[in-house]
């Protein structure tokens, strides 16, 4: 309860106690009602309590630890390269011995006797020429040992190896060894896919061209024809002016000879032969070109020193007479009358000129 009500009652109390030793007196007036007491003055509102702070924010959580990564295996150890066997001891090769095969070259015709030309810088003992058959039903292999003078230090042409009979489109390959002092062997460079040639060539045709018929003037030419290649060395017989006078000589029975002044020259193929001359040649004697069966046509049969490329001597069977083409310049025409682009009568007087 109140304090105020409180305090009335105690005094009210002590009121009560305190008369009863005096007389009795007169009843007291009534005492004035006590002014109420004052309402007490509302408390003060409390503060609001401060606006607690904000907690932390809670801490993150480390990141997970990456695991290590696993240890890589150890790689294995290469195996140790064995050690090189030692080198056996050089062999002589063909440059030590000085050994220089100039024909046959490789992919050209043989014949069963074929014709080596080649140098040695130094003598040797032997030199072995072994062909081997690669295709064909020929013999499988042929072997043919030069000695002697054929195996001493210098040029050695057209040595024929004399062997076994070899069949006509079978190839070989030829397989070389030089037999030194002290009979160590040393192989030399060989030579591959020779395709055996045994067919003679034969001459085939004559020409002159003349650009005039019957005269021998400057550029006019003589050409040969053969069956095959044919070998433009000094081997086949053909390879000079005089060569061609001594080996392919006018056989007619006139007694013609060559020309005088004239180049020689083989085509690709080495099967035509042509003689260019470089001046006119009026002798009388000179090689007489006419038409087809005349009697004062030369006639040519080459002799057996006139080879083709594998070395067969030619076996042209009857004489080759020499025909002219005649004149084979092309002619020029000059019109002088009529004038291009101008009229003309009905019946034109033509003035031109040949060549």
């Amino acid at each position: 309860m109140s304090k105020l009500l409180i305090v009335w009652m105690v005094i009210f109390s002590v009121m009560i106690s305190c008369g009863d030793s005096g007389s009795d007196g007169a009843d007291g007036t009534n005492g004035t009602d006590g002014t109420n007491g004052t309402d007490g003055t509302d408390g003060t509102d409390g503060t609001d309590g401060a606006t607690g702070d904000k907690g932390a924010d809670g801490t993150d959580g480390s990141d997970g630890v990456t695991g290590d990564k696993g240890i890589d295996g150890i790689d294995g150890i290469d195996g140790v390269i064995g050690d090189k066997g030692l080198d056996g001891a050089d062999g002589k090769d063909g440059e030590t011995v000085g050994f220089n095969l100039i024909k046959p070259e490789n992919n050209s015709p043989i014949a069963s006797d074929s014709y080596v030309t080649y140098a040695l810088a130094e003598d040797v003992k032997t030199l072995s020429f072994i062909r081997t058959r690669i295709s064909g039903t020929g013999p499988a292999t042929d072997t043919v040992v030069l000695t002697g003078a054929d195996v001493t230090a210098g040029f050695h042409e057209n040595v024929v190896l004399a062997g076994a009979a070899l069949i006509e489109g079978d190839i070989y390959n030829i397989h070389i060894e030089a037999t030194m002092a002290d009979d160590t062997v040393v192989p030399l460079a060989p030579v591959f896919a020779l395709t055996v040639d045994n067919s003679a060539p034969v001459l085939e045709k004559a020409r002159a061209i003349q650009t005039v018929f019957g005269e021998w003037n400057m550029g006019d030419r003589l050409i040969f024809t053969f069956s095959e290649s044919m070998d433009s060395t000094s081997f086949g017989g053909l390879s000079s002016l005089s060569e061609v006078a001594s080996h392919l000589g006018d056989v007619s029975g006139n007694s013609y000879h060559y020309f005088s002044d004239a180049s020689l020259s083989w085509s690709v193929n080495s099967q035509v032969l042509t003689l260019t001359l470089q001046s006119a040649d009026i002798s009388v004697d000179v090689l007489y070109a006419g038409e087809v069966g005349s009697a004062d046509n030369a006639l040519f049969n080459p002799t057996v020193e006139v080879r083709d490329i594998a070395g067969n001597s030619d076996d042209t069977q009857s004489d080759i007479e020499l025909v002219s083409t005649g004149d084979v310049t092309t002619p020029s025409i000059v019109i002088n009358t009529p004038i291009q682009d101008r009229s003309v009568p009905i019946n034109p007087v033509v003035e031109f000129e040949l060549s």
